[in-house]
């Protein structure tokens, strides 16, 4: 799960996905009052895209899920792929207006390790295979073919 937000909401990008993180500790109407305002900043920046709501330890009710899908989905045309969240009330309630639910424990994906250099010698026409990636202005020189 991410870390506990500074203000009531926080937008987060992770890999392909939009994050939208809950602070635990706001009120519901800071919470919507403060996503109104981040996605209106986004001028449109993020409409049509999926997003990941990120409620961590805060219990989101029926009523509350049925608002959040009417900001996101009604207004700013983006659709909710998955609710996170640590509550059962949360998980209950999302799975109640259809909403797919993941356990708030899940860590993000990490980054992706860099790539090893392979060097194989080809003895039968003295070839050379490098899996790597060359920048710009870098030189790699073999008598026979690479």
């Amino acid at each position: 799960m991410a870390k506990k937000p500074s203000g009531a909401v926080e937008l987060k990008g992770y890999g392909k996905d939009v994050t939208i993180i809950f602070n635990s500790e706001a009120a519901s109407s800071d919470i919507k009052t403060e996503l109104i305002r981040k996605l209106e900043d986004s001028d449109q920046f993020l409409a049509g895209v999926a997003v990941v709501l990120d409620a961590g330890e805060y219990v989101l009710s029926s009523e509350e899920c049925e608002e959040l899908k009417a900001i996101l989905a009604d207004k700013y045309n983006m659709v909710v792929s998955t609710v996170q969240s640590q509550m059962d009330e949360t998980r209950e309630a999302a799975k109640g207006i259809g909403w797919a639910v993941e356990d708030g424990e899940q860590e993000k994906p990490e980054k992706r390790k860099s790539v090893r250099k392979q060097k194989v010698v080809m003895p039968e026409n003295d070839a050379i295979l490098l899996s790597q990636t060359f920048r710009s202005g870098q030189q790699f020189s073999h008598p026979g073919s690479v």
